[in-house]
């Protein structure tokens, strides 16, 4: 194993405190509200032009919930 330097440590400890966390969190929230439009998007099409909702427009709508639970679970649940 390496050791730091005195550089790397006064570095480490001078931001220590900072945090991305409030960045990321809303990030995340943005592409949650981007994906929702998207596919609402695409439910809108689909009645317009009078189309049925098929298989994948099901596996959309799976593929988005499932992933915002991973997301509310990575930034919200898992913090210690």
């Amino acid at each position: 194993m390496v050791a730091l330097s005195s550089t790397e440590i006064s570095f480490g400890q001078s931001h220590i405190n900072e945090s991305d966390g409030p960045r990321t969190v809303g990030i995340v929230c943005m592409l949650i509200v981007l994906c929702s439009a998207a596919l609402a998007g695409r439910f809108y099409a689909r009645r317009m032009r009078k189309a049925g909702i098929d298989t994948d427009d099901y596996l959309a709508v799976a593929s988005h919930v499932r992933r915002y639970f991973s997301d509310l679970e990575s930034n919200w649940l898992n913090r210690h």
